[in-house]
Formats: structure tokens, sequence, C-alpha cells
């Protein structure tokens, strides 16, 4: 009985003294992380987990820190204090991702840089400080458009020196032109509401190969805001109220949405 206990003893003992000579490295959701790097500040000690997230400690001077490396994850330093409270199980935690905004232009959402034609664009910001009093007032202001302007209110935009059925006025990918647009002045831009836009791109020159007929001048792409979702559980609200008034032409204009 003497000896049964001494073995296990001993057997305990090889097994805490192996289960400390081995490293476990797990990612944010508790998994093995294979091919992480285990090693110390001067290289003296350097190891790689295996497919069980396991590196070996064989070697390794227990005076020295380790440190954790990754690719997509943050690097981490660990004391020899840190790893004995830890048990010799780590979690490395994910780098953040900061994606660059990347703007798309036309109906097939193709990048800025690889549309052929001249593209300007006007984010919603510069149509808030125009203070226009509808879309082509801010077409005027702030884009290199001539807005020919037979009354006060009217509007119609000339691109490269067409107008009306020439010019193609496009809502969110939807033609706003049809068989009733003439080749005189046309304010049918003045139906659009400037607080639901997000942006107006403005794309120059012909763009018939890509949206179609009564594009020879070029292209008015209005895009809508988009709504934003609610994330289950939260139970907050959102909105924005515009108003103005023009003592020019005795102007009252409210907008809200929520």
């Amino acid at each position: 009985m003497k000896h049964c206990v001494v073995l296990l003893f001993l057997t305990c003992f090889a097994l805490a003294l192996h289960a400390q000579e081995q490293l476990l490295v797990l990612d944010e959701e508790g998994a093995p992380l294979p091919g992480v790097s285990v090693y110390t500040s001067d290289l003296d000690f350097a190891a790689t987990t295996d497919l069980r997230g396991l590196a070996s400690l064989a070697g390794w001077n227990k005076t020295d820190s380790l440190l954790l490396s990754f690719l997509g994850y943050q690097p981490l330093g660990l004391s020899p204090l840190e790893l004995e409270e830890l048990d010799f199980v780590v979690r490395l935690s994910p780098l953040p991702q900061n994606l660059e905004a990347v703007l798309v232009i036309g109906r097939r959402g193709a990048l800025a840089g690889d549309v052929l034609s001249s593209v300007e664009i006007l984010p919603m910001e510069n149509l808030l400080f125009s203070q226009a009093q509808n879309v082509p007032d801010a077409l005027e202001k702030e884009s290199g458009l001539y807005v020919q302007k037979s009354q006060m209110g009217g509007g119609s935009p000339i691109m490269r020196g067409f107008e009306a059925n020439r010019v193609l006025l496009v809502v969110d990918g939807v033609k706003m032109n049809n068989a009733i647009y003439r080749n005189g002045h046309l304010q049918n831009s003045l139906s659009i509401d400037a607080q639901l836009l997000d942006r107006i791109e403005l794309i120059y020159g012909p763009g018939s190969l890509e949206y179609g007929s009564d594009a020879l001048g070029g292209v008015l792409h209005f895009r809508t805001r988009s709504p934003k979702r609610r994330e289950e559980g939260e139970n907050t609200w959102q909105g924005r109220i515009y108003s103005r008034f023009s003592t020019a032409n005795v102007e009252r204009a409210v907008h809200l949405d929520v």
C-alpha cells in the first residue's frame, strides 16, 4: 500500500512538471491556436504552437518573460509570475480591423478610379451647408454644373451642353427619365427632396453604355440615405429635424425623419 501511494505521488508530480513544460494558447473563442510564435526578447528561446495550440517550454529560462505573436492578433508579453497565475493557458485577442471607406459610383457599384468619365461627388454635408432651397440650387452652388432657371424655384441642370432628355436623372439606380421628357428645359429634379439624399454623383460625359438611353450629356445619380437597423435588445431611437425660412420668397420648409 505504501508503495502504491508513493507511485501515485510520483505520477502526479511528473504530470504537473510536464504541464509546466507546455504552454497552451487559445483564441478569443477558446479554440486552440496553432502557429503562434512564443519567444523571449533576447531570442535565446523560441517555440511555435502545434495543431493543439501547445508549445513546448523545454529550454526556457523560467526567469525570462515570454512574448507571443500571431498574425491578426494582438501581441502579448507575460512574466513567469503571470504565466503561473494563468496556469500556462493564454488567450490572444484579435486585432481590430479598421477598413478604409470605399466609394462606389454608378449603377454597377464601380470604384471611382475605375470610371472612365469625370466624376464629381456632392456629400450630404455639402448639401446642408449650402442652405439650398432645392436640389437644382444645391447643384448650382456646390458643383460645376450650369443650372438654367426660367423662373424662381425652377432649375434645369445642363451637363456638357446637354439638358432635358439628354441628361439622365437616376434615384438609387432607378431612372426618372421617361417618354414625356421633352427637349426643352425640364424641372423634374425639383421633385427630389434634398433632405433625403446621402450624396449626389455627377458623372460627366456619355453614359449610355452603362445606363442606357438619355445619358448623352451625363448622369445625375441621387443616392438616398440608408436606414440604420437597431441591434437586438436596443431601445434607442434617432431622428433629425430640419427647418428653414426665407424672406426673399417667403419660403417655409420643415423636414422630419425618425
